[in-house]
């Protein structure tokens, strides 16, 4: 057996809220001969006002006394009269408890602060009777473990899971009914030892945890709790010691948060050399490589999801300024219609007027003013095929200082220029050259 034991405490999430210390108390041993694992829970009510001392002081004195009894313990004398031998350990437990609150109280008298709060009946015992013992209040879960032997003790509420080499989880302590909902038995009760509980057996587990009230109250049922438990196994089974350590403790304050609120505690005890070989860590391992495919399968679906709208965007996009693009006139259009040496008419694109022959180089004149809207083009009369019979050289008319689409254009030569908004065009000696806005 290679068995190690951790505690850790973490206080909840409504504690931090309401800056309200933690309660809980944890503690843990082990050796080479024996693994320890306390967990405590102090009393939340006002009248408990230092549980959280209590709950402290439980833990350090039932680890002390389990320890103790376990090295002057053989087996046989164990099992000779196992009942009576775990009795005398909860008494031990008991009057150790209640030998270090007196000594606290002792040095640390109540305040009247701390009685603020405290019901008039608490008072009269706490002051008056000076039975301070519910001021420090709390359950307790101890179990421990030999090479030959294990045991748990049990007082309040809390839960004690042990895991056998079958993998099987169970809860060995017997439960006591009075403690239900907030309510609970207690370390402080004047019955205490009739209300400890305990189990023993020589088989040994593989794990056994001790886990408070704000664990279980963290899960609607069972299954869920021992969920939690198998994936701390499986975190045990499958990295180092203080790095499963470490990642448990880092996880605690966010189960309080998502879960009861409560302050939360857990100790276990650990059998590292079996651990590996639990069916439910080989099970994990395969639920785990399961939920890693479907995982990177669902990241894949969303990226190629993700990519199709990608594509689908850009096409659309493309498609609306092509048809932008498409819907929008050309700025440029070829204004040269008529031979500049003969003026006969030119079809669109020949590189050679068709009556003279001489070679044809079309201009393209871009918009150099715009008036109203209305891009205008200052023409020569020279580009118009003048005839050869007129001698007159001709002017060249600008189109400055228009203010209306409509207005005429007056000039020295017969021809006139009339620019209409609706069809773009010019109107020159009854001829027609088009261009586009």
């Amino acid at each position: 057996m290679k068995a190690k034991s951790f505690n850790l405490s973490a206080q909840g999430a409504s504690h931090i809220k309401k800056n309200k210390e933690c309660q809980d108390a944890s503690v843990s041993y082990f050796d080479e001969e024996i693994a320890i694992a306390v967990v405590c829970d102090g009393h939340g009510g006002d009248d408990y006002m230092r549980s959280a001392v209590g709950s402290k002081l439980a833990a350090a004195v039932a680890e002390k006394n389990i320890r103790n009894f376990l090295k002057a313990m053989t087996k046989d004398q164990f099992f000779n009269d196992t009942e009576k031998v775990l009795k005398n350990l909860e008494a031990s437990i008991i009057n150790g408890w209640n030998e270090a609150i007196y000594m606290h109280f002792t040095a640390n008298p109540f305040s009247q602060e701390e009685l603020v709060g405290v019901s008039e009946k608490a008072k009269k015992r706490y002051v008056q009777d000076g039975r301070i013992e519910s001021a420090y209040g709390t359950t307790m879960i101890a179990v421990a473990m030999t090479h030959e032997f294990w045991f748990g003790i049990h007082i309040g509420d809390g839960k004690c899971v042990a895991v056998n080499p079958e993998g099987k989880f169970v809860q060995p302590i017997p439960w006591d009914p009075k403690c239900f909902l907030n309510a609970t038995t207690s370390i402080c009760d004047s019955d205490a030892l009739e209300r400890f509980r305990h189990f023993y057996s020589d088989k040994l587990p593989i794990a056994v945890f001790a886990g408070s009230d704000g664990i279980d109250d963290c899960f609607s049922n069972n299954d869920q709790l021992y969920n939690l438990y198998k994936t701390i196994i499986y975190s045990f089974g499958t990295t180092d010691f203080e790095e499963a350590v470490n990642g448990l403790r880092e996880y605690l304050p966010r189960l309080s948060a998502k879960g009861s609120g409560d302050d939360v505690s857990i100790a276990a005890i650990l059998d590292l050399d079996l651990l590996p070989e639990l069916d439910i860590v080989k099970e994990f391992d395969r639920e785990k490589e399961k939920a890693r495919i479907e995982e990177n399968a669902r990241k894949e679906v969303e990226k190629n999801e993700a990519e199709k709208r990608r594509v689908e965007e850009e096409h659309a996009k493309f498609q609306r300024a092509n048809q932008q693009k498409t819907a929008q006139p050309s700025k440029y259009r070829h204004t040269c219609k008529f031979c500049t040496e003969c003026g006969a008419r030119l079809a669109y694109g020949v590189k050679f007027c068709s009556e003279c022959g001489t070679r044809v180089a079309p201009k393209i004149d871009k918009p150099e003013q715009e008036n109203d809207g209305i891009k205008l083009i200052d023409i020569c009369q020279q580009h118009m095929g003048k005839k050869e019979d007129e001698t007159e050289e001709c002017e060249k008319y600008s189109t400055n200082g228009i203010e209306d689409s409509n207005d005429q254009i007056e000039k020295n030569a017969e021809c006139e220029i009339i620019l209409t908004e609706e069809n773009s065009t010019v109107q020159i000696e009854n001829e027609y050259i088009a261009f586009e806005e």
